[in-house]
């Protein structure tokens, strides 16, 4: 198994958090030496502490300072969602213990439970030696109809981005960001964004948004053209940024998220990466009506959009 108990996650570098704060929909602090977000709870005087990905091994957690800070500033809880610590090791474990003395487990997660990883310590044959042969032959097969690769940092990189992107959240019905939420965050990383783009004939079939820290590269966000999926873009952009990963020297490539039963699952996984399972989301509360009054509308904005998203595909299958 990849050994990640020294990362720490992209969410929690202070780069990152300059870029939330600077985006300004949230206020940003560190405290106890976590980072978190602050957001008022509607219809309240109360706000919420939103702590993401906190590897309790790798950062000093001042869990006192937090409980003082969260009380001065009318904070009813923090959640601490998918700590980047593995369930079922000797260190979750004893976190996990931790954590349910501390408070109780999330009725949500923000983050998914499950994360895909691959290890980019190897090297290129072996990656390429441990991936599904399907994969292996979709890259190929790509090369050999000449799809065509690009990797920049340029700004022109970010509106073909949002082009792809926006196109695609429409497609698959995902929530996405505001355009302003990714000019803010390709102004703020700078050199750490790197855009690696397909082109089919010419034309632009796949955009990747990766982005790096000391140790690891993320895949955050794409787009894609489904009309050029037979030339298998996607799949030999993944392997452009496996390259990527290894030029600069990082350790760990971050697949993001994996849910049972999502196709995209199964294609992160096919690159031979790992499925990896973290610590589940938990809230210390510190005032309990507002706590509960958050989960509950937060829980029913979540099943509006599921029903939407239904009507939308039922819509789809009549039209």
């Amino acid at each position: 198994m990849i050994d990640i108990r020294n990362q720490k996650h992209l969410v929690q570098t202070k780069k990152w958090n300059s870029f939330k704060k600077e985006y300004g929909r949230a206020k940003v602090d560190k405290v106890g030496g976590v980072y978190m977000l602050i957001k008022k709870i509607p219809f309240t005087n109360f706000y919420l502490g939103f702590s993401p990905k906190v590897n309790f091994l790798e950062q000093s957690v001042d869990f006192i300072k937090i409980e003082k800070y969260c009380k001065k500033n009318n904070i009813s809880f923090i959640r601490f969602d998918v700590p980047n610590i593995l369930k079922n090791t000797a260190e979750g474990n004893l976190w996990e213990k931790k954590l349910k003395d501390k408070g109780k487990k999330s009725p949500r997660n923000t983050f998914t439970v499950e994360n895909i990883y691959l290890d980019l310590t190897k090297d290129i044959d072996s990656i390429l030696k441990e991936m599904h042969p399907k994969k292996r032959y979709n890259i190929r097969y790509a090369i050999r109809k000449g799809v065509e690769i690009k990797i920049s940092q340029k700004d022109r990189d970010l509106e073909d981005f949002w082009k792809l992107h926006y196109k695609t959240s429409k497609r698959q019905m995902f929530l996405t960001y505001p355009k302003k939420y990714f000019e803010k965050m390709h102004q703020i990383l700078g050199k750490d964004v790197y855009y690696i783009k397909a082109f089919v004939n010419k034309n632009l079939a796949t955009v990747w948004m990766i982005i790096t820290t000391k140790d690891t590269i993320y895949y955050t966000f794409g787009g894609s053209d489904s009309k050029w999926n037979k030339y298998y873009p996607n799949d030999l952009v993944g392997f452009e940024a496996i390259k990527l990963g290894k030029r600069l020297n990082k350790k760990y490539f971050d697949m993001w998220g994996a849910e049972k039963g999502k196709g995209f699952t199964e294609f992160k996984l096919k690159y031979g990466a790992e499925k990896l399972r973290f610590l589940d989301s938990y809230d210390i509360v510190y005032k309990k009506i507002p706590y509960y009054l958050f989960n509950t509308t937060y829980g029913l904005f979540w099943k509006a959009q599921y029903i939407k998203r239904k009507i939308k595909k039922i819509g789809g299958l009549i039209r």
